[in-house]
């Protein structure tokens, strides 16, 4: 019986039976469930460098390390983690800042499960 495919972009493939990201395989079996987690990114950074910015507003100077701040707080983007349930515990499957990206591969997860119950 040929193996359905589910997903199959930028290196990541689900089928019927595996779930494939660059290095790694896992057994679609092996997955009790799947869940979407997201990973805030460190604000102290580009807070610190506003702050410091502020402090020295009289110079300068200051006008730049703010606008460097505020550059940094808006580069600065979420990781969407899909976490894997199996009997080993967690597992972090895939990482990316593209939220779509990640959805589409948890509901393509979803269905390959679905298939094998």
């Amino acid at each position: 019986m040929a193996d359905s495919m589910f997903y199959d972009q930028g290196g990541v493939r689900i089928t019927r039976t595996i779930f494939e990201v660059p290095g790694t395989q896992y057994q679609i079996r092996n997955i009790n469930s799947v869940r979407l987690f997201e990973k805030k990114p460190e604000r102290n950074g580009p807070i610190i460098c506003i702050v410091i910015g502020v402090l020295t507003l009289a110079a300068v100077i200051g006008i730049f390390v703010i606008a460097l701040g505020i550059w940094w707080w808006n580069s600065q983007k979420p990781t969407y983690t899909i976490i894997m349930n199996t009997s080993s515990g967690d597992v972090d499957g895939y990482n990316s800042p593209d939220l779509e990206q990640v959805r589409e591969i948890q509901s393509a997860l979803n269905a390959a499960m679905a298939q094998l119950a």
